[in-house]
C-alpha cells in the first residue's frame, strides 16, 4: 500500500546519463541506477534512478507486462563501436539501414527487430519502414505490418519498448 512518492519522499535524484558497462540501469528511462530506490515488483527488486519512475515501472508492470525484463538483464552493455552496421549483417541489410538518415539509423540501431514481426531483423526486407503511433517514431520490416502496427498500437510500443530494452542491456 506504500507508494514511491511516500516512502521516497524528500529524496533528491541525480542522474548519471552514461551508465558504464556493468552499471545496474533504471528499467525506465536506462540511466544509471541509484541503489537507494529499490523496489518490489511481482516479488523481483528492481533498481531506479528516481521515485517517478518507480511509479512508471509499477504502471508498466500492470498494463505491460509483456515487455518487463528480470531485473538482473537491467545492466548497461558494453559500448558498440559499430553498432549500426555489425560486419555479422549481410551486404543487402547493410545497404537498406545506410538508406536511413543517421537519426533514424540510430532509431533502428535501438530497437534492431519489427515492432509486429519481432523475428525480422530490420534492414533485411528493404529499407526499414518508418511509422508514428500515437506519437512515437517505430520501425516495421516492411509495408506489409503498417496496418496491424497501427491498429494495435498500444501491443507495437509495448514491443518497441521491450526491443529497445534488450538492445540497451546488450541482451
Amino acid at each position: 500500500p506504500l507508494s514511491a512518492g511516500t516512502k521516497f519522499r524528500g529524496f533528491m535524484s541525480k542522474h548519471d546519463m552514461s551508465p558504464q558497462p556493468g552499471d545496474k540501469i533504471c528499467p525506465v528511462t536506462f540511466t544509471k541506477a541509484n541503489p537507494k530506490i529499490a523496489w518490489q515488483v511481482n516479488g523481483k527488486e528492481y533498481l531506479f534512478c528516481c521515485p517517478p519512475c518507480v511509479d512508471e515501472f509499477v504502471r508498466m508492470a500492470k498494463e505491460e507486462p509483456e515487455s518487463l525484463l528480470e531485473p538482473e538483464e537491467y545492466v548497461q552493455a558494453e559500448k558498440r563501436s559499430e553498432a549500426l552496421e555489425p560486419e555479422s549483417l549481410d551486404p543487402d541489410t547493410r545497404e537498406a539501414i545506410a538508406a536511413l538518415n543517421a537519426e533514424d539509423r540510430a532509431l533502428v540501431d535501438a530497437q534492431k527487430y519489427c515492432a509486429v514481426q519481432t523475428a525480422n531483423l530490420l534492414g533485411s526486407m528493404g529499407t526499414p519502414v518508418k511509422v508514428d503511433v500515437n506519437g512515437q517514431t517505430v520501425f516495421l520490416c516492411c509495408d506489409g505490418c503498417t496496418s496491424k502496427a497501427i491498429r494495435n498500437a498500444d501491443e507495437t510500443l509495448a514491443t518497441v519498448k521491450a526491443l529497445q530494452a534488450k538492445q540497451a542491456t546488450g541482451r
